[in-house]
């Protein structure tokens, strides 16, 4: 849940079988102000499971959402999670391609996307990675137009081995530096 800088929040949820879906909510009375007001905008489809929605909202009441998104690779015949991110607009439109962009899709496991926003210009989401032999801090700067700005996949932020279901990362942001810890 997020606020929408608008008099109102935004919500996201998954929804096993169907997708991600995400509803602007009048703080009002509750009223949902986007269209299918009984499910909301979905985010991305039920052709692949995904989990872990994570929302920033900037101050012209625009949300960036991102959440994991299974994947199978043939390869190793197994699914693997990978991060994607969709910008919605007040009115519910979306910004970014259909079913979001994706913000690393590198040939082993992410996990937990959390983010911040970096001014009015997209946001920054950090991750878990497994791409190595341990569990790797990993982040991405998303333009707001939907563009990755740093390298492809990403860059290694940390390789703390962090246990993510036990010790939650957060990000900051200051206007012109982020942390992450």
């Amino acid at each position: 849940i997020v606020d929408d800088h608008r008099g109102g929040v935004v919500v996201s949820w998954p929804r096993e079988g169907v997708g991600i879906f995400a509803q602007r909510l009048s703080l009002a009375d509750g009223a949902p102000l986007w269209s299918s007001p009984s499910s909301g905008a979905l985010l991305i489809d039920a052709a692949s499971m995904s989990n872990f929605p994570t929302l920033i909202s900037d101050e012209a009441g625009n949300i960036i959402v991102s959440w994991m998104k299974s994947v199978y690779d043939s390869a190793s015949r197994a699914f693997q999670y990978d991060i994607y991110a969709q910008k919605i607009q007040p009115n519910g439109s979306f910004s970014w391609q259909v079913n979001g962009i994706p913000v690393c899709a590198n040939n082993k496991q992410q996990y937990h996307p959390r983010m911040a926003l970096y001014v009015a210009q997209g946001g920054i989401i950090v991750w878990q990675d497994f791409r190595s032999t341990t569990s790797d801090v990993y982040g991405q700067r998303v333009s707001s137009n939907g563009m990755v700005l740093w390298n492809l996949n990403g860059v290694q932020l940390s390789n703390s081995n962090l246990l993510w279901d036990k010790v939650p990362v957060a990000i900051a942001i200051d206007g012109n530096n982020y942390a992450v810890f």
